[in-house]
């Protein structure tokens, strides 16, 4: 805890690297939130399959957040949550190639909805945990406003991002979504174009 009591959390080198991390944590977080129901309906035009996927991404949370919290109680916060985020991203990165590619499958969507679900099973309460490690008593209010405050403008940066995107058919374009389901169907999806 570097900053002297009363000063602003950014005075702390730690909360500004955390703050920094977690604000582009949370856009990405809600980007995906935009791009792969997108991405699924693409691949096969079913609703039903949209639903399952975002199942598969939430059981494991669910399921392994108590897990992810005895973890974080006697490991170091720090390094749960940097362990959980990398991989996270990682495998955002798989999904984004392998659409890019044009060799996405959902067998492979749901795999990896799967495994980003379970690793939020373990940021959730390491990022939760590790605010009052960084910065003095005095400063956790306002350092638990500006973290709160950033996730929540992700809540309109992350989607609309994702939206401009999906728009211009850039980064996901819709020939490699649909190119991947022709190759993983034999047929190309029921969507309107």
């Amino acid at each position: 805890m570097e900053s002297p009591r009363g000063a602003s959390p950014f005075g702390n080198r730690d909360f500004r690297l955390l703050f920094a991390g977690s604000t582009i944590s949370a856009i990405g977080d809600q980007f995906t939130l935009v791009a792969l129901p997108w991405l699924v309906l693409q691949l096969t035009g079913d609703p039903a399959q949209l639903g399952l996927v975002l199942a598969v991404m939430a059981l494991p949370r669910a399921a392994f957040m108590l897990l992810g919290g005895a973890i974080v109680d006697r490991m170091s916060p720090r390094r749960v949550l940097l362990t959980a985020r990398t991989a996270n991203a990682l495998l955002t990165g798989v999904l984004a190639a392998l659409v890019l590619a044009g060799s996405i499958q959902m067998g492979m969507v749901y795999g990896l909805a799967f495994a980003i679900g379970l690793c939020t099973a373990f940021a959730y309460p390491a990022g939760g945990s590790i605010l009052p490690q960084l910065v003095a008593p005095a400063q956790l209010h306002a350092a638990n406003g500006l973290i709160m405050g950033m996730r929540q403008l992700s809540m309109l940066i992350g989607p609309a991002l994702a939206g401009l995107l999906v728009t211009a058919g850039t980064g996901m374009g819709t020939g490699a979504a649909r190119s991947a389901a022709a190759h993983g169907t034999g047929e190309p999806p029921n969507v309107v174009p």
